[in-house]
């Protein structure tokens, strides 16, 4: 099942790539973003268009979907507990739901990171955002504050009543002072309770988890020899980091490295696109669950071993500002 919702993803991922840039329309966008938040975005998406998206649960929150469809367009949400791809990956998942039109629904989800699949049912154009927010406080009860005077419950050994009230008295003034030096009989504040969570650094390394195993650095690096060979116009090293088939503008399948050489001959990189791939620094690089955007939207990179027994293997899946040279 893992293998078929990852060929179903990632069909849909491709198909919506190609026709977007990193902040463009798309048939469907599904984006995990920094606010904890799974933003879709649709236009005319068919049945069938799919995308995932991340969201994490904490203690004390619900998690709501909230959607603004146009006419009788539906979504089918089906939510796995853990990471898409890792090795603990569950085959079921927690919860599937449909939501279309003007709504809101709560999502029965306990505490935890879920991997949110997206998939269209029926023909859909508008957003929705799935967050999370704090739950409502439990409804407290007071207990009962009995108006009748309370008798003392120590014992005075002393049958003179004068005796017996210059001790109470004492006593009185004893706990006062007590509390007001503040002796108290509350235990010292725990380690955790007195001290700050240190984060631990190498938690960012997971930055592109959404779509690849890959450390930040390992994909950083490869990005940049991309940008490096794609700016070169050193169309050999491109053509052994293509993911084939490959649809090519103007909509010209190409099957493999050979025919990519034959495609690229007489052409060049339009000069609005290397200004944007020039722009590009590699380093923290926008990605989603469609994959990993360099420049504006000129190449798009995903792992096509993700979810698979395989190492992982970074690829250009788009590739776009390639035009005919001028005669």
């Amino acid at each position: 099942m893992k293998r078929n919702l990852a060929v179903l993803l990632a069909a849909a991922m491709l198909a919506a790539l190609l026709l977007t840039g990193c902040g463009g329309k798309s048939v469907l966008n599904v984006s995990s973003n920094e606010d904890n938040t799974v933003s879709i975005t649709a236009e005319q998406a068919e049945k069938g268009s799919a995308g995932v998206g991340y969201l994490t649960v904490g203690e004390n929150e619900t998690a709501l979907v909230e959607t603004a469809f146009e006419k009788k367009g539906t979504v089918a949400l089906r939510i796995f507990a853990g990471l898409l791809g890792s090795e603990d990956f569950p085959d079921t998942p927690v919860l599937e739901t449909t939501v279309s039109g003007e709504d809101s629904v709560e999502l029965d989800l306990e505490p935890g990171e879920y991997s949110i699949g997206v998939v269209v049912e029926q023909t859909v154009t508008g957003t929705a955002v799935i967050r999370t927010q704090p739950s409502e406080p439990a409804e407290t009860i007071e207990p009962a504050v009995s108006s009748e005077p309370v008798e003392p419950t120590g014992t005075i050994e002393s049958s003179d009543p004068a005796e017996a009230e210059e001790v109470i008295d004492t006593a009185g003034k004893e706990e006062t002072a007590s509390l007001s030096s503040g002796e108290t009989d509350s235990p010292e504040p725990t380690v955790a309770e007195s001290t700050e969570v240190q984060e631990d650094p190498a938690e960012d390394d997971g930055q592109y988890s959404i779509v690849t195993a890959m450390g930040k650095a390992e994909v950083e690096a490869f990005a940049a020899d991309v940008k490096q060979a794609y700016l070169a116009q050193d169309w050999e090293t491109i053509s052994t980091m293509i993911r084939y088939p490959i649809t090519l503008y103007p909509d010209v399948q190409v099957q493999d490295a050979e025919e990519f050489l034959v495609y690229m001959e007489g052409k060049t990189v339009h000069e609005s696109d290397a200004a944007a791939m020039e722009e590009e620094t590699c380093e923290d690089l926008f990605a989603n669950g469609q994959g990993i955007c360099l420049g504006s939207g000129q190449v798009w990179l995903l792992d096509t071993h993700y979810m698979e027994d395989a190492p992982p293997q970074l690829q250009i899946i788009a590739l776009s500002g390639i035009v005919e040279i001028d005669p």
